[in-house]
């Protein structure tokens, strides 16, 4: 009589105690088969394979090798060699996979350059902007603190002293000169 058989001969309670012993001589037998030598040799250990024998060339064109590892007996498997071209294939695909890595890399590289190219140059107008509105500030206190100024100064249409507005930009700490124009107009830039 085996256990499944008495298992469905007992009422609830001892099934339920026949599969839990079950259970229990599983766990059991898998902590002592984990715990039983291996070689390392087919694991990625160091001590692992002490011998290796090849034979190249059989009749059906397949190379067979066999592995003796330390602790784990003997292992054989075999393997079909390439032709050469297969190989010169893998190794052109090997050469596009690189060159069209190396190529993305590039764009990527650019468009990161592009990207900081772009962001100073943001950077530059915001400043820039800045810089205008400042020199527009700086027109009306000239225009406040000064007397006996020409109409057209007032109207805007004659420019602001250079001497004058570079002192304030410099004690300002504003890398910029200002330069007046005749016609009233200004431009200006870093110093």
């Amino acid at each position: 009589m085996d256990l499944i058989s008495l298992a469905q001969e007992q009422p609830v309670a001892v099934k339920w105690s026949l599969t839990a012993v079950i259970i229990i001589l599983a766990g059991i037998l898998i902590v002592v088969l984990w715990q039983q030598p291996r070689g390392k040799g087919l694991r990625g250990g160091q001590e692992g394979v002490q011998q290796a024998a090849f034979q190249q060339g059989s009749p059906t064109g397949r190379n067979d090798v066999t592995f003796v590892g330390a602790n784990s007996g003997i292992v054989a498997g075999s393997y079909v060699a390439a032709s050469p071209a297969q190989e010169e294939l893998a190794r052109q695909q090997l050469a596009e996979l690189r060159e069209r890595t190396e190529r993305e890399q590039r764009e990527a590289e650019k468009t990161k350059i592009q990207a900081a190219k772009d962001r100073a140059e943001k950077a530059r107008l915001e400043k820039s902007a800045k810089v205008g509105g400042l020199i527009d500030r700086l027109r009306g206190k000239y225009l406040m603190s000064h007397d006996g100024l020409s109409a057209g100064m007032l109207a805007g249409t004659e420019p602001i002293p250079d001497e004058w507005m570079n002192a304030e930009l410099h004690r300002l700490g504003v890398p910029y000169i200002y330069h007046g124009n005749p016609d009233g107009s200004f431009t200006y830039g870093p110093s």
